[in-house]
């Protein structure tokens, strides 16, 4: 069991893998309580300023149990304070928090957050990348207050279901991503984000997942693009296009999506979604031209974990 003695004399009694126990719990992998009581959690604050709060269940489904990713407050029983740490890659992690309407003003998200910092910390990650809808007047002053710094805002946008995919003459072959495409796939990840990548093992997590879906877009049997997405409960989302540079502004990206969501829309769903960031003019024109609009956005606030 992971020792947290420090913690505990600077913050009181923390309950770690106990959770259900008043005070702050620190979670490696969530119950099925859990969850649900995170679930109630999120729609008292949604129905509470109309937000659509952003959680992504299909990772608090399957949180390692090896780890500390999950953070919450118990009072008199009930769930009062939530944050989840998301992990991308190895230099950063997003985090996405609530508290109860009810019991905010008190010092409790302060906690949740030090305990977060403290293990991200510990796993040298360089920064905290916190999420807020824009439309969540509490959020964004909590993240002003704490001295979070404004980075950018990300757009969810939803496929327009009446939207009939234009007939064109296609160039490119989508088919199934395998072990073998690895390496193709991190480069094109390092050239979209430029950032180098030193470790592919990112790669596989969605890889046996049943409900993920994992595709690279093949010229003249070259792999040049690659698109993923979720199924969670319906509501499939795309994530992880990206094209390298040296075919980028050829229209390979509308034929990549267009293709994929032919091939989604045969999949049971209720919606088709996607997440752009703001700065990328380029893809979000992109996307607004292939049936895809704006139905709500998230600002990402940073605080450096290690100054340079």
């Amino acid at each position: 069991m992971v020792q947290y003695s420090q913690l505990s004399r600077e913050r009181g009694p923390i309950n770690v893998n106990d959770s259900n126990q008043d005070g702050l719990n620190l979670c490696a992998g969530l119950s099925p309580n859990e969850l649900t009581a995170i679930q109630e959690l999120a729609a008292a604050c949604d129905q509470y300023e109309g937000l659509i709060m952003r959680l992504n269940w299909d990772d608090l489904r399957a949180r390692p149990t090896n780890v500390i990713t999950d953070f919450l407050y118990y009072q008199d029983g009930l769930l009062i304070g939530f944050l989840g740490m998301y992990i991308f890659n190895k230099y950063e992690t997003e985090i996405s928090g609530m508290m109860h309407p009810d019991y905010r003003l008190n010092g409790i998200f302060s906690q949740l957050l030090a305990a977060a910092k403290d293990e991200c910390i510990r796993r040298n990650f360089q920064r905290l990348l916190l999420m807020c809808e824009k439309s969540s007047p509490s959020g964004q002053n909590c993240l002003k207050q704490i001295g979070a710094r404004y980075s950018f805002t990300e757009y969810k946008m939803r496929l327009d279901p009446t939207r009939t995919i234009p007939t064109s003459e296609k160039q490119l072959t989508l088919r199934k991503a395998g072990i073998e495409d690895i390496k193709i796939r991190a480069e094109i990840f390092s050239q979209c984000h430029d950032r180098p990548l030193d470790n592919l093992e990112e790669f596989y997590s969605f890889a046996d997942e049943e409900n993920s879906f994992i595709y690279v877009a093949e010229l003249a049997g070259e792999v040049i693009g690659h698109i993923s997405a979720s199924n969670v409960d319906g509501e499939i989302v795309i994530f992880g296009f990206g094209i390298l540079s040296a075919y980028r502004g050829r229209g390979y990206g509308r034929e990549i999506l267009n293709s994929f969501v032919e091939l989604l829309k045969t999949i049971p769903h209720t919606s088709i979604n996607l997440e752009v960031a703001s700065e990328n003019d380029r893809a979000l024109n992109l996307y607004k031209s292939c049936g895809f609009t704006a139905y709500t956005a998230y600002d990402y606030y940073e605080i450096l974990l290690f100054k340079e």
